[in-house]
């Protein structure tokens, strides 16, 4: 089983617009999360937990924002990972 930690607003997945693509951050670490939470456009975390060869519940939190997810990397604080995100993603039409 493994947990993330997921930003939300209010009841929906808060998403993150870099470059025209709308991503939801999550951590395996709620530290982190609540660390970076303004930045992410969240009020509050939820947290998932994914039984090994469930693919289906990050494609689903994807789903309800119409975009992607990114598992932020350990130890990376959330500041750095949008930063790195804006550097490194094309852009989107």
């Amino acid at each position: 089983m493994s947990k993330f930690f997921i930003p939300y607003d209010g009841e929906n997945p808060a998403a993150v617009d870099i470059k025209g693509h709308k991503l939801v951050i999550v951590s395996t670490s709620a530290e982190e999360m609540l660390n970076g939470l303004q930045s992410l456009g969240g009020d509050h975390l939820e947290e998932l937990e994914v039984s090994e060869g469930d693919s289906q519940a990050l494609s689903e939190i994807a789903a309800q924002v119409n975009g992607g997810v990114v598992l932020s990397p350990p130890g990376v604080p959330v500041d750095h990972m949008l930063f790195d995100l804006e550097r490194e993603l094309p852009w989107v039409q």
